[in-house]
């Protein structure tokens, strides 16, 4: 149990949890690879992954980084800055041993890349992984009703469909109704 006096103090207190994860999980994921890109993707990788190992890092991250209060934006943006260092540092290296090409600029490469790992990793908050698709429920509880649909007065005026715009046709129809409710913000059938 952690007491924070102010609400600032709790608001550093977690920025700086947040960046030392990020920091310590991307320097472990960058270690035992010798290439810069070997790095950089571990880095990324770790960085996603941490949406299905401890989502609540990338939440904050993600939230801090649309948040435009002034005292938080200053905090976020030092974290940010620390973050860029370090890939910054990787990219030099790289540079160095000439695993990069000598026009790169290792400030806005780094920049760059941590720009789109957020997306990415936005991407998989957003559950846009399509693999798999979910099949169909089949709720077994319910009524139903038969019958037949005829139009009496013709809707021609706003439309083209034939069962709305000629009159005295029957048309066979049934219809189920489920008596399975939706969760919170689904709309009603």
């Amino acid at each position: 149990f952690s007491y924070f006096p102010t609400r600032a103090a709790l608001v550093e207190a977690v920025i700086a949890e947040v960046e030392g994860f990020f920091l310590t999980r991307g320097r472990a994921a960058a270690a035992p690879y010798q290439t810069v890109p070997e790095q950089l993707m571990a880095t990324l990788r770790a960085f996603a992954d941490a949406v299905d190992t401890d989502p609540d890092y990338p939440k904050i991250w993600v939230n801090w980084s649309t948040s435009f209060y002034e005292k938080t934006w200053t905090l976020y943006q030092r974290t940010v800055d620390r973050t860029i260092q370090f890939h910054r540092e990787l990219i030099e290296a790289g540079l160095k041993r000439g695993e990069v090409l000598e026009n790169v600029d290792p400030q806005i490469s780094a920049y760059k890349f941590i720009g789109a790992a957020t997306v990415f990793v936005l991407m998989k908050m957003q559950g846009l992984d399509h693999d798999r698709i979910p099949e169909r429920i089949v709720h077994a509880r319910g009524s139903a009703a038969h019958g037949y649909f005829e139009l009496t007065k013709s809707l021609k005026k706003f439309t083209t469909a034939g069962l709305l715009t000629e009159t005295g046709v029957r048309t066979p129809v049934f219809t189920r109704f489920s008596t399975v409710a939706g969760g919170a913000g689904s709309v009603d059938p």
